[in-house]
């Protein structure tokens, strides 16, 4: 009797433990790709294609002295929802600084430094490892495969960084930076409205010289939407920079037809006016959202498609124009400021042989002072 009741004890204890396992809900798991597929380069290739097993995931306990636990899971497919924020990549091979644990709880834990515990290659304990902890549905993981390197791969959500609102940074980005920026948008929309609304001031220059304060305008009005912490999207960081190189771009060639302008008009013997200041303005309108678009959009191609190949940005980078958009965009600046130099200086030697000064010098020379003002 005793034997059958110690027998009947222990299969009524297996049975509330079955019952126990099968009531706890599976550990939730997301996997970047889609079911029998893996990273292959950049992209999601079917395991069909390759010679290489399908993942699946290892759990490990946290002090790492068991793994390959069997826990009951759940995959779930696609990359983790982070917000406006881009999720950055994590490698996990062998003897890399990065190191991928994942938890029974589902936690995916990131060790960062080379003082992992219970690793034999490095053999150390882990009071002193740094490590950061990410929720499910905050990472995925997949099996990364480049040739004939195979690594762990996993795209994880950037934590959040904190900074304290006396410290350096802090102040320069969120209160120097937008105040000064501010400050050259106000000195600008004045100065626009100036030549706008005085009947004196509204000729050619007056009018190039509004449109080179409007493009600094939405120059500075994108470059300060960029610095908001809360336009973080790669995206909108994207659409800012184009905003904001086309502003300056546009500005730099108004600046190189005003100064050819000036330059034309000091140097020619006469100084009637041909034709009119509108048919002039189309002119040098022409030639400078022409050279904007065409030199802009060949920048914005250029990136998209033969950049130069660098690092995916980490947790606190953003997805900017890469450095050959920005060749383009600035080496034709570069240009304009160099012709601009020779105007000014070719200019200063004519107006130094010039005994007497007619009605559209005095006239070009008052328009010039007050945008110097």
């Amino acid at each position: 009797m005793n034997l059958i009741h110690v027998l009947l004890v222990a299969v009524a204890a297996v049975k509330s433990e079955l019952a126990s396992q099968n009531l706890e809900p599976p550990v939730k798991i997301n996997k970047c790709c889609e079911e029998g597929e893996l990273y292959e380069g950049k992209r999601c290739t079917r395991i069909n294609a390759t010679h290489e097993t399908p993942w699946k995931p290892i759990f490990t306990t946290e002090d790492g002295t068991k793994t390959n636990l069997q826990i009951k899971y759940r995959l779930v497919t696609g990359l983790p929802d982070c917000g406006p924020k881009a999720p950055w990549p994590i490698y996990h091979y062998h003897n890399s600084s990065d190191r991928l644990r994942l938890l029974p709880t589902g936690i995916l834990r990131h060790y960062f430094d080379r003082n992992i515990p219970h690793e034999e290659e490095l053999g150390d304990t882990s009071e002193n490892s740094l490590y950061h902890d990410y929720e499910p549905g905050k990472y995925c993981l997949e099996k990364k495969v480049d040739g004939t390197f195979v690594s762990e791969f996993a795209r994880v959500c950037a934590p959040d960084h904190h900074v304290h609102w006396t410290e350096t940074e802090f102040l320069m980005r969120n209160i120097v930076n937008p105040v000064t920026h501010g400050i050259g948008i106000t000195c600008l929309l004045i100065i626009a409205i100036i030549y706008f609304i005085m009947p004196t001031l509204r000729d050619l220059v007056g009018n190039i010289i509004t449109t080179i304060c409007m493009c600094l305008i939405i120059s500075q009005v994108a470059d300060l939407i960029r610095l908001l912490t809360v336009f973080d999207s790669h995206i909108s960081l994207i659409i800012t920079d184009t905003i904001c190189y086309f502003g300056l771009l546009g500005a730099f060639f108004w600046l190189n037809s005003l100064g050819y302008y000036i330059w034309k008009t000091f140097k020619s013997r006469n100084v009637f006016l041909r034709i009119t200041d509108g048919k002039k303005y189309c002119y040098y309108s022409a030639y400078s959202w022409s050279c904007t678009i065409v030199l802009g959009v060949l920048a914005v191609f250029a990136h998209f498609t033969m950049d130069y190949p660098e690092e995916e940005p980490g947790p606190d980078q953003k997805e900017q124009i890469g450095s050959l958009g920005i060749i383009i965009f600035f080496v034709p600046v570069a240009f304009t400021i160099l012709m601009d130099i020779f105007f000014f200086a070719t200019t200063l030697k004519i107006i130094n042989r010039m005994h007497t000064y007619g009605r559209i010098h005095h006239k070009l020379r008052h328009s010039v002072t007050w945008a110097t003002w």
